[in-house]
């Protein structure tokens, strides 16, 4: 009789927890559209009350995957003496546009852009991450193309979608077998430099420098 019993409040437990069981494995979202209503979840079929758009059976990690999409990781590459303005305002977009942005430059010791503003890389050479998009600045690019380590490391970025530079980062791309497709605005000096058509380095004239 006392089984009896045990089995029948075991029974009843399950019932009752059942459907918080369900809940915690499946819900109904509605698909990613950038609204607040991307972090709901409802018990039931039918429309989002916030954006319209009608909800989805799925498992709230599968929700999870939609509505948080793999980060794109780019790889700036910053010299000693590299310009100010020529990273940071790029630096600035990728990150309000939510991509990773990390600094690897050719040690880990702190470098001194222009004289005035420390920086501390995340990455040496020696421990450079994936990356899918890599870039170059201008400041004291003339040195640092010139240096072999440096231009080794380059030409072992195979790995990135897309390479861009600014100004004087394009020195970069003209070193033999530095197989990048380049877009990057420069000043005359550097135009006279890169904008050949043996080059693969699309170039525009900023200024008259």
């Amino acid at each position: 009789m006392k089984q009896l019993k045990y089995i029948s409040v075991l029974l009843f437990m399950l019932m009752a927890l059942g459907p918080a069981f369900a809940s915690a494995t499946e819900k109904y979202c509605c698909p990613p559209c950038g609204n607040e209503c991307d972090q709901m979840a409802y018990a039931a079929p039918g429309k989002c009350p916030h954006c319209g758009m009608t909800l989805v059976a799925q498992t709230l990690a599968e929700h999870e995957k939609l509505v948080s999409p793999k980060k794109n990781k780019v790889l700036f590459f910053l010299q000693d003496g590299v310009k100010v303005l020529d990273f940071a305002g790029p630096m600035e977009v990728f990150t309000d546009a939510s991509f990773e942005v990390s600094v690897v430059c050719k040690t880990k010791a702190p470098m001194v852009s222009q004289g005035v503003l420390k920086i501390t890389p995340d990455y040496s050479m020696d421990d450079t991450p994936h990356a899918d998009i890599l870039a170059f600045f201008g400041g004291n690019a003339d040195s640092a193309t010139n240096d072999p380590e440096v231009i080794a490391w380059v030409k072992k970025q195979t790995d990135p979608e897309y390479y861009f530079s600014v100004c004087t980062g394009a020195l970069y791309s003209v070193k033999p077998d530095c197989r990048m497709s380049l877009r990057s605005p420069l000043f005359t000096k550097a135009l006279t430099i890169c904008a050949k058509p043996s080059l693969k380095v699309k170039c525009w004239l900023t200024s008259v420098l």
